[in-house]
């Protein structure tokens, strides 16, 4: 395995570039977000570029390969029951090109659309494939993975997660396995680990993050979102053991990137925000 983090972790604590906050931090793999326009940061000033061409994807690429950084993802922000799901398609389509270009192995997907919390299930399982099956077919030249964040209300339901899945039984499509976002959710901290063997197996790429509950809340169900913001914390700071979560993981075959997605940051001074990231990796490198 290797440690990643998402480029907007990097400027959340307040990083001027990508590439600055990787040589700080000592990490050279990192998840970048692709916008719709095809745009996205660059690694070495944070200032936005184009990725909507052959040329444009290989200016960036030869700035990675300079930089001796690897992309293990980009992420989407796609909505698969937006008014014109052509557009959402061609936006996943143009970022599995863009993955191509970068070496990055799997597209993120967002599994929060509209209407999640209005439609029945089997209605959002059915919009939600239908858009999965489009995205597969416009990218099936790539060969790159597409991974669904367990993101959000509908994301987090396993209901919701294996009806997509079986519905779409393509090997390319599986989950970009948010570690926190399943306990966020509001499942008791036992069964978060039985979740995560349940779809280890199917996952392309990870985000990790913690909370960091009251021992009494830790095994009941909670609401959704429980007072996230106050109990949100750095990866060795919370209840998942993150040892334990790299042991689930490799017994279910994963060997990729753990991607650091620390979302505690808000909560101390912009000054002690890279503290907490070196904190976090260094947590990571103790379970290896």
């Amino acid at each position: 395995m290797d440690i990643g983090i998402r480029d907007g972790s990097l400027y959340q604590a307040g990083y001027r570039s990508a590439i600055e906050g990787l040589r700080t931090l000592g990490l050279s793999v990192v998840e970048l977000q692709i916008d719709r326009d095809g745009s996205m940061q660059s690694l070495t000033t944070g200032e936005r570029v184009a990725l909507q061409t052959d040329a444009d994807r290989e200016q960036f690429a030869a700035a990675c390969r300079a930089a001796r950084v690897r992309v293990c993802a980009l992420l989407c922000t796609q909505d698969f029951n937006a008014p014109d799901l052509a557009v959402e398609i061609d936006y996943v389509a143009m970022a599995a090109r863009a993955a191509v270009a970068l070496g990055a192995g799997t597209v993120r997907l967002d599994s929060i659309m509209t209407g999640q919390r209005e439609l029945p299930l089997a209605e959002r399982i059915r919009i939600f494939a239908a858009g999965c099956h489009a995205a597969l077919e416009a990218s099936a030249d790539t060969g790159v993975a597409l991974g669904i964040e367990n993101h959000g209300h509908q994301g987090n339901d396993p209901a919701w997660m294996d009806g997509v899945l079986k519905a779409v039984p393509n090997p390319r499509l599986g989950l970009t396995l948010d570690v926190g976002n399943w306990y966020w959710y509001g499942h008791p901290l036992s069964r978060v680990y039985e979740i995560y063997h349940r779809y280890g197996a199917r996952a392309k790429h990870t985000h990790v993050k913690n909370i960091a509950y009251p021992a009494e809340l830790r095994e009941v169900q909670r609401e959704v979102g429980y007072k996230y913001e106050e109990y949100c914390a750095p990866l060795p700071d919370g209840d998942i053991d993150m040892a334990r979560v790299v042991r689930i993981l490799r017994g279910c075959g994963y060997d990729s990137v753990l991607c650091v997605e620390d979302e505690s940051l808000g909560k101390v001074p912009q000054k002690d925000r890279p503290a907490v990231l070196a904190r976090d990796i260094a947590c990571l490198r103790a379970v290896f």
